[in-house]
């Protein structure tokens, strides 16, 4: 049998676990900068622009440009040498990855050159800077936001989106062949999602942007870009180009009480004549549309009986499951309270006291 406490306050489902430690505080750990460089170049050395350079750990991007430059910086506070692996992208060349490792005292990497390899031999020969031909092709070259948040949410709702028309060769059509790109939205949450313009005429690197906002409901927005191009052998025809489709996710907004639950998968547990007898608590978490919260917001968890799991973090569908094991302390009266908690334990969210960040599940222990 299963018992679900709906909670209509605001802001936080958690079970809070108070950790007691009588370690020593230290102070935080030294911070310093590191960065990344290198450059990009065709098999033939050619210097290679357009290059998306990710980073995942932390997660940093850059694109070359003409120079084939790419330079990624950030902040680390990592005592112990850490690795991260770069990955290298660009429409008509074959990916390329390698690892590095950084710390306080390698924290200057330059990479040197990296040499990608087309998926044809004519893009291994192009020789750069030379007059581009006719557009052949829309290519995707990043986003400024891989994932946004719906309207209203306190967080970044919008993202620009860069494409690049390019010739057959993969060289960015110049002004002479420019091209107008239009947008179109291929799918949305909701008729709130929007693009800030229709069409745009390709610059002096061959690329146009667009931005996308969001809306109240979370889910994917989908976009692509597209082109009518003349025909090389009879330019009173038409062929229409169009970009791979470009996906961004739109997740949920910041928690609300009014939009939080939680329950457990039993009603009653025999945990005070057995011990170890697990019951799972499913704590439920949305967002003032109703949408689920963003993926990993962490949700707290406390007992007056038994152990319990301090936290963990909502999926995609805005659920937390943790186990709850009966052992001491028996709960007075033989029965549990757990208690649930979104945001940091102890901590106002949303202008919010304690009480009402909390709500509670009752589990009778026999």
């Amino acid at each position: 049998m299963k018992n679900w406490k709906r909670v209509s306050v605001a802001v936080i489902t958690t079970l809070l676990l108070g950790i007691f430690s009588c370690e020593e505080a230290t102070g935080p750990a030294a911070s310093y900068t590191v960065t990344v460089t290198g450059t990009v170049t065709r098999l033939n050395n050619n210097l290679l622009d357009s290059v998306v350079v990710i980073l995942n750990n932390p997660f940093r991007t850059d694109t070359t440009g003409t120079d084939g430059v790419f330079d990624i910086s950030f902040t680390s506070t990592e005592k112990n040498t850490t690795s991260g692996r770069l990955t290298f992208s660009r429409y008509g060349f074959y990916s390329d990855t390698m690892t590095i490792q950084y710390s306080s005292t390698d924290k200057d990497k330059d990479v040197g050159q990296v040499a990608l390899r087309g998926l044809t031999s004519a893009q291994d020969s192009v020789v750069t800077n030379r007059p581009s031909a006719r557009p052949g092709v829309i290519a995707f070259v990043s986003s400024t936001l891989p994932t946004i948040s719906i309207r209203g949410a306190g967080s970044n709702d919008a993202t620009n989106l860069t494409f690049e028309v390019r010739d057959s060769l993969g060289v960015p059509v110049d002004a002479a062949n420019k091209a107008t790109v239009g947008f179109q939205l291929v799918a949305a949450p909701d008729v709130v999602v929007s693009l800030n313009k229709s069409t745009a005429v390709t610059n002096s690197l061959g690329q146009v942007v667009v931005q996308l906002s969001s809306g109240q409901r979370s889910g994917i927005a989908q976009v692509q870009a597209f082109a009518a191009v003349k025909k090389a052998t009879d330019t009173t025809q038409v062929d229409t180009i169009r970009s791979p489709i470009v996906s961004v996710t739109i997740a949920g907004g910041n928690p609300v009480l009014s939009s939080f639950t939680i329950g457990s998968e039993k009603v009653n547990v025999p945990g005070l004549v057995k011990f170890n007898q697990s019951v799972a608590i499913i704590a439920m978490v949305g967002d003032t549309f109703r949408n689920p919260v963003q993926p990993g917001t962490f949700v707290y968890f406390t007992t007056t009986g038994g152990i319990i799991e301090p936290d963990g973090k909502t999926t995609d569908n805005g659920t937390v499951s943790v186990s709850l094991r009966t052992g001491l302390p028996l709960p007075p009266g033989g029965v549990a309270t757990i208690t649930a908690q979104v945001g940091t334990p102890g901590a106002a969210v949303a202008g919010k006291t304690g009480d009402e960040r909390r709500v509670d599940e009752k589990v009778m222990v026999k």
